[in-house]
Protein backbone atom coordinates (compact mmCIF):
# COMPACT_ATOMS: atom_id res chain seq x y z
CA UNK A 1 0.00 0.00 0.00
CA UNK A 2 2.92 2.31 0.74
CA UNK A 3 4.16 1.88 -2.83
CA UNK A 4 0.76 2.85 -4.18
CA UNK A 5 0.81 6.13 -2.25
CA UNK A 6 4.41 6.90 -3.25
CA UNK A 7 3.69 6.27 -6.92
CA UNK A 8 0.48 8.32 -6.79
CA UNK A 9 2.27 11.20 -5.06
CA UNK A 10 5.06 11.10 -7.67
CA UNK A 11 2.55 11.28 -10.50
CA UNK A 12 0.87 14.32 -8.93
CA UNK A 13 4.16 16.18 -8.43
CA UNK A 14 5.07 15.61 -12.09
CA UNK A 15 1.92 17.51 -13.07
CA UNK A 16 1.99 20.31 -10.52
CA UNK A 17 0.13 22.99 -12.46
CA UNK A 18 -2.71 20.67 -13.43
CA UNK A 19 -2.88 19.24 -9.92
CA UNK A 20 -3.08 22.74 -8.43
CA UNK A 21 -5.85 23.83 -10.78
CA UNK A 22 -7.74 20.63 -10.02
CA UNK A 23 -7.69 21.09 -6.25
CA UNK A 24 -8.93 24.70 -6.48
CA UNK A 25 -12.54 23.54 -6.78
CA UNK A 26 -12.14 21.26 -3.78
CA UNK A 27 -10.42 23.75 -1.51
CA UNK A 28 -12.98 26.48 -2.21
CA UNK A 29 -15.77 24.12 -1.19
CA UNK A 30 -13.98 22.84 1.90
CA UNK A 31 -12.95 26.36 2.97
CA UNK A 32 -16.58 27.46 2.64
CA UNK A 33 -17.88 24.50 4.62
CA UNK A 34 -15.27 24.89 7.38
CA UNK A 35 -15.79 28.64 7.66
CA UNK A 36 -19.58 28.48 7.73
CA UNK A 37 -19.73 25.62 10.22
CA UNK A 38 -17.12 27.17 12.53
CA UNK A 39 -18.82 30.57 12.53
CA UNK A 40 -22.27 29.02 12.83
CA UNK A 41 -21.24 26.85 15.76
CA UNK A 42 -19.54 29.82 17.39
CA UNK A 43 -22.68 31.92 17.00
CA UNK A 44 -24.79 29.11 18.40
CA UNK A 45 -22.49 28.64 21.41
CA UNK A 46 -22.39 32.40 22.03
CA UNK A 47 -26.18 32.80 21.96
CA UNK A 48 -26.73 29.82 24.24
CA UNK A 49 -24.03 31.05 26.64
CA UNK A 50 -25.66 34.49 26.82
CA UNK A 51 -28.99 32.98 27.84
CA UNK A 52 -27.32 30.64 30.31
CA UNK A 53 -25.96 33.73 32.08
CA UNK A 54 -29.50 34.24 33.35
CA UNK A 55 -28.99 31.18 35.53
CA UNK A 56 -30.50 27.71 35.60
CA UNK A 57 -33.21 28.77 38.08
CA UNK A 58 -34.73 31.61 36.01
CA UNK A 59 -37.81 31.84 33.82
CA UNK A 60 -38.12 34.76 31.39
CA UNK A 61 -41.39 36.45 30.38
CA UNK A 62 -41.43 38.90 27.44
CA UNK A 63 -43.96 40.36 25.06
CA UNK A 64 -45.03 38.45 21.94
CA UNK A 65 -46.84 39.84 18.89
CA UNK A 66 -47.60 36.58 17.09
CA UNK A 67 -44.40 36.67 15.07
CA UNK A 68 -41.58 37.46 17.42
CA UNK A 69 -40.98 38.04 21.12
CA UNK A 70 -38.63 40.21 23.15
CA UNK A 71 -38.34 43.03 25.67
CA UNK A 72 -39.14 45.69 23.07
CA UNK A 73 -42.22 43.84 21.81
CA UNK A 74 -44.35 44.17 24.93
CA UNK A 75 -45.23 47.84 24.39
CA UNK A 76 -46.45 47.07 20.85
CA UNK A 77 -49.02 44.44 21.84
CA UNK A 78 -52.70 44.95 22.60
CA UNK A 79 -52.24 43.74 26.19
CA UNK A 80 -48.65 44.46 27.24
CA UNK A 81 -46.95 43.08 30.33
CA UNK A 82 -47.39 45.26 33.41
CA UNK A 83 -46.80 45.48 37.15
CA UNK A 84 -50.00 43.54 37.91
CA UNK A 85 -48.65 40.58 35.92
CA UNK A 86 -45.41 40.60 37.91
CA UNK A 87 -47.22 40.75 41.26
CA UNK A 88 -49.45 37.82 40.22
CA UNK A 89 -46.41 35.78 39.18
CA UNK A 90 -44.75 36.34 42.55
CA UNK A 91 -47.67 34.63 44.30
CA UNK A 92 -47.49 31.44 42.23
CA UNK A 93 -46.38 28.18 43.81
CA UNK A 94 -42.72 27.46 43.14
CA UNK A 95 -41.75 31.11 42.54
CA UNK A 96 -39.09 32.55 44.83
CA UNK A 97 -39.22 36.12 43.49
CA UNK A 98 -39.71 38.12 40.29
CA UNK A 99 -38.20 41.29 38.94
CA UNK A 100 -38.94 43.45 35.90
CA UNK A 101 -37.24 45.75 33.42
CA UNK A 102 -38.66 48.56 31.32
CA UNK A 103 -36.85 49.15 28.00
CA UNK A 104 -37.52 51.76 25.32
CA UNK A 105 -35.55 53.73 22.75
CA UNK A 106 -34.85 57.41 23.39
CA UNK A 107 -32.59 60.26 22.36
CA UNK A 108 -29.58 61.07 24.55
CA UNK A 109 -27.27 64.10 24.38
CA UNK A 110 -23.74 64.52 25.70
CA UNK A 111 -21.71 67.72 25.24
CA UNK A 112 -23.80 68.82 22.28
CA UNK A 113 -23.83 65.45 20.49
CA UNK A 114 -27.16 63.63 20.22
CA UNK A 115 -27.72 59.92 19.54
CA UNK A 116 -30.39 57.25 19.87
CA UNK A 117 -30.02 54.39 22.34
CA UNK A 118 -32.02 52.26 24.75
CA UNK A 119 -33.11 53.43 28.18
CA UNK A 120 -33.58 50.63 30.69
CA UNK A 121 -35.59 51.12 33.87
CA UNK A 122 -34.39 48.82 36.66
CA UNK A 123 -35.86 48.13 40.11
CA UNK A 124 -34.16 49.39 43.27
CA UNK A 125 -36.21 47.37 45.77
CA UNK A 126 -35.46 43.86 47.04
CA UNK A 127 -36.47 42.31 43.70
CA UNK A 128 -33.32 43.80 42.15
CA UNK A 129 -31.42 40.84 43.67
CA UNK A 130 -32.93 38.61 40.97
CA UNK A 131 -31.26 40.75 38.30
CA UNK A 132 -28.05 41.11 40.29
CA UNK A 133 -27.58 37.33 40.14
CA UNK A 134 -27.14 37.49 36.36
CA UNK A 135 -23.83 38.33 34.73
CA UNK A 136 -25.33 41.28 32.87
CA UNK A 137 -25.20 43.69 35.78
CA UNK A 138 -21.63 43.66 37.09
CA UNK A 139 -20.33 47.12 37.99
CA UNK A 140 -16.80 48.07 36.89
CA UNK A 141 -16.77 51.67 38.21
CA UNK A 142 -18.92 53.62 40.63
CA UNK A 143 -22.03 52.11 42.19
CA UNK A 144 -25.47 50.70 41.46
CA UNK A 145 -28.68 52.71 41.45
CA UNK A 146 -30.48 53.24 44.77
CA UNK A 147 -33.90 54.37 45.92
CA UNK A 148 -34.26 58.09 45.35
CA UNK A 149 -31.75 58.24 42.46
CA UNK A 150 -34.23 60.16 40.33
CA UNK A 151 -31.54 62.08 38.47
CA UNK A 152 -28.81 59.40 38.45
CA UNK A 153 -27.93 56.83 35.78
CA UNK A 154 -25.59 53.90 35.21
CA UNK A 155 -24.22 53.44 31.69
CA UNK A 156 -23.01 50.49 29.64
CA UNK A 157 -19.28 50.06 29.09
CA UNK A 158 -19.40 51.11 25.43
CA UNK A 159 -20.84 54.49 26.40
CA UNK A 160 -17.61 55.49 28.15
CA UNK A 161 -15.38 55.90 25.08
CA UNK A 162 -16.93 54.35 21.98
CA UNK A 163 -20.38 55.91 21.68
CA UNK A 164 -20.01 59.67 21.81
CA UNK A 165 -17.07 61.53 20.26
CA UNK A 166 -15.95 62.52 23.74
CA UNK A 167 -15.44 60.00 26.59
CA UNK A 168 -18.02 59.76 29.36
CA UNK A 169 -16.92 59.25 32.97
CA UNK A 170 -18.31 59.15 36.49
CA UNK A 171 -19.93 62.44 37.45
CA UNK A 172 -20.59 63.53 33.86
CA UNK A 173 -24.10 64.56 32.84
CA UNK A 174 -26.10 63.04 29.96
CA UNK A 175 -29.33 64.68 28.84
CA UNK A 176 -32.28 62.34 28.26
CA UNK A 177 -35.59 63.64 26.93
CA UNK A 178 -34.43 67.16 27.75
CA UNK A 179 -33.46 66.42 31.38
CA UNK A 180 -29.88 66.02 32.72
CA UNK A 181 -28.82 62.84 34.53
CA UNK A 182 -25.55 62.28 36.40
CA UNK A 183 -23.49 59.13 35.74
CA UNK A 184 -22.88 57.31 39.04
CA UNK A 185 -21.86 53.88 37.73
CA UNK A 186 -20.49 52.00 34.71
CA UNK A 187 -21.29 48.36 33.94
CA UNK A 188 -18.67 45.86 32.86
CA UNK A 189 -18.74 44.91 29.20
CA UNK A 190 -21.26 42.16 28.52
CA UNK A 191 -20.01 41.50 25.00
CA UNK A 192 -23.39 42.61 23.64
CA UNK A 193 -23.26 45.89 21.74
CA UNK A 194 -26.86 46.82 22.61
CA UNK A 195 -26.47 46.22 26.35
CA UNK A 196 -23.12 48.01 26.44
CA UNK A 197 -24.62 51.06 24.72
CA UNK A 198 -27.69 51.35 26.95
CA UNK A 199 -28.44 53.81 29.75
CA UNK A 200 -29.91 52.49 33.02
CA UNK A 201 -32.08 54.47 35.43
CA UNK A 202 -34.48 53.61 38.24
CA UNK A 203 -37.80 52.06 37.25
CA UNK A 204 -39.76 54.91 38.83
CA UNK A 205 -37.82 57.52 36.88
CA UNK A 206 -38.13 55.56 33.61
CA UNK A 207 -41.90 55.48 34.07
CA UNK A 208 -41.94 59.26 34.36
CA UNK A 209 -39.67 59.67 31.33
CA UNK A 210 -41.84 57.43 29.16
CA UNK A 211 -45.13 58.49 30.82
CA UNK A 212 -46.26 54.90 31.36
CA UNK A 213 -46.99 54.04 35.01
CA UNK A 214 -47.41 50.25 34.71
CA UNK A 215 -45.67 48.91 31.58
CA UNK A 216 -42.83 46.39 31.91
CA UNK A 217 -40.76 44.97 29.04
CA UNK A 218 -39.37 41.83 30.66
CA UNK A 219 -40.12 39.84 33.80
CA UNK A 220 -37.36 37.65 35.21
CA UNK A 221 -38.66 34.97 37.57
CA UNK A 222 -36.48 33.14 40.08
CA UNK A 223 -37.73 29.62 40.81
CA UNK A 224 -37.44 27.99 44.21
CA UNK A 225 -34.67 25.46 44.64
CA UNK A 226 -35.65 21.93 43.65
CA UNK A 227 -38.73 23.01 41.69
CA UNK A 228 -38.96 22.09 38.00
CA UNK A 229 -38.61 25.16 35.75
CA UNK A 230 -40.94 23.81 33.07
CA UNK A 231 -43.68 23.27 35.65
CA UNK A 232 -43.39 26.83 36.94
CA UNK A 233 -43.26 28.17 33.38
CA UNK A 234 -46.56 26.45 32.60
CA UNK A 235 -48.13 27.88 35.78
CA UNK A 236 -47.04 31.35 34.67
CA UNK A 237 -48.60 30.84 31.24
CA UNK A 238 -51.89 29.69 32.73
CA UNK A 239 -51.98 32.63 35.16
CA UNK A 240 -51.22 35.25 32.52
CA UNK A 241 -53.77 33.78 30.11
CA UNK A 242 -56.41 34.08 32.84
CA UNK A 243 -55.40 37.64 33.76
CA UNK A 244 -55.42 38.82 30.14
CA UNK A 245 -58.38 36.74 29.01
CA UNK A 246 -56.42 35.01 26.27
CA UNK A 247 -56.67 31.53 24.77
CA UNK A 248 -53.75 29.17 24.31
CA UNK A 249 -51.93 30.06 21.10
CA UNK A 250 -53.19 33.66 21.10
CA UNK A 251 -51.04 35.04 23.93
CA UNK A 252 -49.36 38.46 23.84
CA UNK A 253 -46.53 37.11 25.97
CA UNK A 254 -43.88 34.38 25.77
CA UNK A 255 -42.59 32.36 28.72
CA UNK A 256 -39.22 30.61 28.33
CA UNK A 257 -36.65 28.72 30.36
CA UNK A 258 -32.93 28.84 29.48
CA UNK A 259 -33.15 25.25 28.28
CA UNK A 260 -36.09 26.00 25.98
CA UNK A 261 -34.34 29.03 24.53
CA UNK A 262 -31.16 27.01 23.95
CA UNK A 263 -33.13 24.23 22.21
CA UNK A 264 -34.95 26.79 20.07
CA UNK A 265 -31.73 28.38 18.85
CA UNK A 266 -30.07 24.99 18.39
CA UNK A 267 -32.90 23.93 16.09
CA UNK A 268 -32.72 27.17 14.10
CA UNK A 269 -28.94 27.04 13.72
CA UNK A 270 -29.11 23.37 12.77
CA UNK A 271 -31.43 24.12 9.85
CA UNK A 272 -29.35 27.14 8.78
CA UNK A 273 -26.12 25.16 8.86
CA UNK A 274 -27.59 22.35 6.76
CA UNK A 275 -28.75 24.93 4.21
CA UNK A 276 -25.37 26.67 4.09
CA UNK A 277 -23.44 23.42 3.81
CA UNK A 278 -25.78 22.38 0.97
CA UNK A 279 -24.84 25.55 -0.90
CA UNK A 280 -21.13 24.97 -0.25
CA UNK A 281 -21.48 21.35 -1.42
CA UNK A 282 -22.19 22.63 -4.93
CA UNK A 283 -18.56 23.76 -5.24
CA UNK A 284 -17.45 20.34 -4.00
CA UNK A 285 -19.44 18.71 -6.80
CA UNK A 286 -17.73 21.03 -9.29
CA UNK A 287 -14.38 20.13 -7.73
CA UNK A 288 -15.20 16.43 -7.99
CA UNK A 289 -16.00 16.83 -11.70
CA UNK A 290 -12.65 18.59 -12.10
CA UNK A 291 -10.85 15.65 -10.48
CA UNK A 292 -12.70 13.21 -12.75
CA UNK A 293 -11.69 15.22 -15.81
CA UNK A 294 -8.07 15.37 -14.65
CA UNK A 295 -7.95 11.63 -14.05
CA UNK A 296 -9.38 10.86 -17.51
CA UNK A 297 -6.72 13.13 -19.01
CA UNK A 298 -4.03 11.38 -16.97
CA UNK A 299 -5.21 8.00 -18.24
CA UNK A 300 -4.88 9.16 -21.86
CA UNK A 301 -1.37 10.51 -21.19
CA UNK A 302 -0.27 7.40 -19.32
CA UNK A 303 -1.93 4.71 -21.42
CA UNK A 304 1.42 3.24 -22.50
CA UNK A 305 2.62 3.33 -18.85
CA UNK A 306 -0.49 1.42 -17.79
CA UNK A 307 0.12 -1.14 -20.51
CA UNK A 308 3.72 -1.63 -19.35
CA UNK A 309 2.57 -2.05 -15.72
CA UNK A 310 0.10 -4.71 -16.78
CA UNK A 311 2.70 -6.42 -18.96
CA UNK A 312 5.10 -6.78 -16.03
CA UNK A 313 2.44 -8.29 -13.76
CA UNK A 314 0.21 -5.50 -12.43
CA UNK A 315 -3.30 -6.82 -11.93
CA UNK A 316 -6.67 -5.23 -12.62
CA UNK A 317 -7.08 -4.27 -8.95
CA UNK A 318 -3.56 -2.80 -8.77
CA UNK A 319 -4.34 -0.26 -11.49
CA UNK A 320 -7.74 0.44 -9.98
CA UNK A 321 -6.31 1.11 -6.49
CA UNK A 322 -3.47 3.23 -7.88
CA UNK A 323 -5.80 5.64 -9.68
CA UNK A 324 -8.27 5.72 -6.79
CA UNK A 325 -5.48 6.70 -4.39
CA UNK A 326 -4.23 9.34 -6.82
CA UNK A 327 -7.66 10.93 -7.16
CA UNK A 328 -8.14 10.64 -3.38
CA UNK A 329 -4.85 12.47 -2.81
CA UNK A 330 -6.02 15.26 -5.11
CA UNK A 331 -9.11 15.62 -2.94
CA UNK A 332 -7.06 15.42 0.27
CA UNK A 333 -4.65 18.13 -0.89
CA UNK A 334 -7.62 20.34 -1.77
CA UNK A 335 -9.11 19.59 1.64
CA UNK A 336 -5.89 20.48 3.47
CA UNK A 337 -5.65 23.82 1.67
CA UNK A 338 -9.37 24.36 2.25
CA UNK A 339 -9.11 23.73 5.99
CA UNK A 340 -6.20 26.18 6.24
CA UNK A 341 -7.97 28.87 4.21
CA UNK A 342 -11.23 28.22 6.06
CA UNK A 343 -9.45 28.65 9.41
CA UNK A 344 -7.94 31.96 8.28
CA UNK A 345 -11.31 33.22 7.06
CA UNK A 346 -12.99 32.05 10.28
CA UNK A 347 -10.63 33.81 12.64
CA UNK A 348 -10.55 36.89 10.43
CA UNK A 349 -14.35 37.07 10.58
CA UNK A 350 -14.23 36.47 14.34
CA UNK A 351 -11.83 39.39 14.80
CA UNK A 352 -14.07 41.63 12.68
CA UNK A 353 -17.19 40.66 14.63
CA UNK A 354 -15.48 41.18 18.00
CA UNK A 355 -14.10 44.56 16.92
CA UNK A 356 -17.63 45.70 16.06
CA UNK A 357 -18.83 45.39 19.64
CA UNK A 358 -19.63 41.69 20.03
CA UNK A 359 -16.71 40.77 22.26
CA UNK A 360 -18.42 37.63 23.55
CA UNK A 361 -18.41 36.01 20.10
CA UNK A 362 -15.92 33.17 19.60
CA UNK A 363 -15.72 31.00 16.51
CA UNK A 364 -15.58 27.26 17.17
CA UNK A 365 -13.16 25.42 14.87
CA UNK A 366 -12.82 21.96 16.40
CA UNK A 367 -10.34 19.28 15.43
CA UNK A 368 -13.32 17.03 14.66
CA UNK A 369 -14.49 19.54 12.04
CA UNK A 370 -11.00 19.77 10.49
CA UNK A 371 -10.53 15.98 10.47
CA UNK A 372 -14.01 15.45 9.07
CA UNK A 373 -13.37 17.98 6.28
CA UNK A 374 -10.11 16.22 5.34
CA UNK A 375 -11.75 12.79 5.34
CA UNK A 376 -14.67 14.09 3.30
CA UNK A 377 -12.40 15.74 0.72
CA UNK A 378 -10.43 12.49 0.32
CA UNK A 379 -13.72 10.64 -0.13
CA UNK A 380 -14.92 13.14 -2.76
CA UNK A 381 -11.64 12.70 -4.62
CA UNK A 382 -11.74 8.93 -4.44
CA UNK A 383 -15.38 8.74 -5.59
CA UNK A 384 -14.64 11.13 -8.44
CA UNK A 385 -11.84 8.80 -9.54
CA UNK A 386 -13.92 5.60 -9.59
CA UNK A 387 -14.94 5.77 -13.26
CA UNK A 388 -11.55 6.92 -14.55
CA UNK A 389 -9.79 4.28 -12.43
CA UNK A 390 -12.10 1.58 -13.75
CA UNK A 391 -11.41 2.73 -17.32
CA UNK A 392 -7.66 2.50 -16.67
CA UNK A 393 -7.96 -0.95 -15.13
CA UNK A 394 -9.94 -2.27 -18.12
CA UNK A 395 -7.31 -1.30 -20.69
CA UNK A 396 -5.92 -4.14 -22.76
CA UNK A 397 -2.13 -4.38 -22.12
CA UNK A 398 -1.21 -4.97 -25.78
CA UNK A 399 -3.37 -2.10 -27.06
CA UNK A 400 -2.16 0.20 -24.29
CA UNK A 401 1.55 -0.38 -25.09
CA UNK A 402 0.96 0.44 -28.75
CA UNK A 403 -1.06 3.58 -27.88
CA UNK A 404 0.49 6.82 -29.12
Amino acid sequence: MKDYFLLAARNLTHRRTRSFLTIVGIFIGIATVVGLLALGQGLQDTVVAEFQKLGTDKVTVVGYNGVTGGPLVSSTTEKPLDEDDMRAIRKLRGVNDASALLMKGAGVTYKGQSKQTFIVGTPTDSSSKVLDETQFTEISQGRRLRDGDSDKIVIGHKMTDDFFDKPVGLGDAITIQGKPFQVVGIFKSSGNDQDDSSVYMTMDRARLVFEDPKLVSLILVKVQRGVDLDTVAERIREKLRKLKGQEKGAETFAVSTPQQIAEYFNNIFGVVQVFLVGIAAISLVVGGIGIMNTMYTAILERTKEIGILKAVGAKHNDILVLFLIESGLLGLLGGAVGVAVGALLTFGAEAAIRSNGYAAFTATLSWELAAGALAFSFLVGAISGVLPARSAAMLNPADAIRYE
